[in-house]
C-alpha cells in the first residue's frame, strides 16, 4: 500500500506569509533591527532544522556571527515590550480561530544544572514526576479552528524570590514576588490541579 503524497503550498509562498504576518505584529518593537531579529528568529524556530538553541538555529538559516551576537542582545537586553508583540498577536489572531474558551495550565521544562531562572527539583505534569525543571504559567485562546497563547510567564519559586544574589545574575526584576496560586498550594506541588477552562460569554471579548 503506498502511502498518500501531502502536498501544501510552497516553501518559498509559506515564508512570504511568514514575513507578512510578522511585518504587521512587530511595529511595536519599534527600531528597525529589532524587527529584523524577530523575524529571523522566528524563522529559526519553524522553519525545518535540529536543536532549537540560539547559535546552531542561526547557523542554519546561514546568519553569520555578528547577528548571533544582535539577536542575543535583541533576546536578553533590548528595551522592548513584550505585552505590544502579544496582543497584537491576539489581535491578529483571535478572529481567525473563532475562540471558544481560555485554558490556564503550567508546563515542565527539563533542566540540567541550577543557573537558569527558577528552576529546581518540582513536581511537572508534563514530566509526570519530580525533576529538575522550569515551571511556565500559560493562557491560551482554544477556538474551532486552532489556539493562540495569549501570555506566557516563568513561575519562580520561593526560594528563588528570597535570594537577591542569585535573582540578579539571572536578571530577574528586583520587584517580582513570590506568588501562591490561586485556590491555594504551589505550582510543583504534585497535588496540584488539573488546567483551569473558563468558556466565553456571547458578550466577552479578549
Amino acid at each position: 500500500m503506498e502511502a498518500a503524497a501531502i502536498e501544501g503550498p510552497p516553501a518559498s509562498e509559506v515564508r512570504e506569509r511568514l514575513v507578512a504576518f510578522l511585518e504587521e505584529v512587530t511595529p511595536g518593537l519599534g527600531h528597525v533591527r529589532r524587527r529584523e531579529n524577530a523575524l529571523v528568529y522566528v524563522r529559526g524556530l519553524v522553519e525545518q532544522g535540529g536543536r532549537k538553541s540560539l547559535q546552531p538555529t542561526l547557523f542554519r538559516l546561514g546568519e553569520d556571527a555578528a547577528r548571533y551576537e544582535s539577536v542575543q542582545q535583541f533576546l536578553a537586553d533590548s528595551p522592548w515590550e513584550p505585552a505590544l508583540l502579544l496582543r497584537a498577536c491576539a489581535e491578529r489572531v483571535a478572529s481567525e480561530i473563532g475562540v471558544l474558551a481560555w485554558v490556564v495550565d503550567d508546563t515542565g521544562v527539563k533542566k540540567d544544572g541550577e543557573h537558569s531562572p527558577g528552576v529546581k527539583r518540582q513536581w511537572s505534569g508534563t514530566l509526570g514526576k519530580v525533576d529538575n525543571c522550569q515551571l511556565t504559567v500559560s493562557v491560551h485562546a482554544v477556538g474551532a479552528r486552532g489556539t493562540l497563547p495569549l501570555g506566557w510567564a516563568l513561575y519562580l519559586p520561593e526560594e528563588w524570590c528570597d535570594d537577591l544574589a542569585r535573582r540578579r545574575k539571572a536578571k530577574i526584576p528586583d520587584a517580582l514576588c513570590f506568588r501562591v496560586r490561586r485556590g491555594g498550594g504551589r505550582l510543583g506541588d504534585p497535588d496540584r490541579a488539573h488546567p483551569r477552562r473558563c468558556r466565553l460569554r456571547r458578550r466577552q471579548r479578549l
